[in-house]
């Protein structure tokens, strides 16, 4: 979160709004397809690992697993870690729904270079990848609005546009099916 956060915040809002990053630096860097489409594989990457622990922590119960039974005569001596239990204690719960949506718009990046219609298709889209967002709640519209749906439709023309061949790239097809997903689609739509 605090090393790819300020990176899609700087592409969306600008850089004069993110201070962690320099934008002499990174812009070059965005501007290199291969290099782009690599972070974005690494941020999707820890946004579904993010995921799975909230899945995990849904699963475990509501009693704190930093609580350990001291044992007598084993070596060395278990002990309470204060560090671990400060850490733990400072935790945020990650938001799921939050965690989608932004998984999403790293979709839309992949497929779209004009991210004119991105605020439209999210109605919280000024608080996306500030320090807090992956904990607090943001959503999409469920059913899906006319800006998404126009959003994808024009990210698939222009994917399509590009194609001369007979096959499309897979990796393409997934990038629109998970961004379809992440704002309530099926494929129907």
């Amino acid at each position: 979160n605090t090393n790819l956060r300020p990176i899609y915040r700087g592409l969306l809002f600008g850089f004069h709004e993110v201070h962690e990053v320099a934008e002499e630096t990174i812009s070059p860097l965005c501007e290199d397809l291969e290099w782009f489409q690599h972070l974005n594989k690494i941020s999707m990457g820890l946004i579904n690992l993010l995921r799975s622990t909230v899945d995990a922590a849904e699963d475990e119960s509501t009693e704190s697993s930093t609580n350990i039974e001291l044992k007598p005569g084993v070596w060395p001596p278990l002990q309470q870690d204060h560090i671990i239990d400060n850490l733990v204690a400072r935790a945020c719960k990650l938001d799921d729904a939050s965690l989608e949506v932004h998984r999403g718009v790293i979709c839309a990046l992949q497929l779209s270079n004009d991210l004119s219609m991105l605020p439209l298709c999210i109605p919280s889209f000024e608080e996306l990848f500030e320090r807090n967002s992956f904990v607090q709640h943001i959503s999409v519209p469920i059913p899906p609005n006319e800006y998404q749906i126009a959003f994808i439709d024009t990210a698939l023309q222009l994917k399509a546009s590009h194609v001369g061949e007979t096959s499309v790239n897979r990796s393409i097809l997934e990038d629109v099916v998970s961004l379809g997903r992440s704002w309530g689609m099926d494929k129907s739509m």
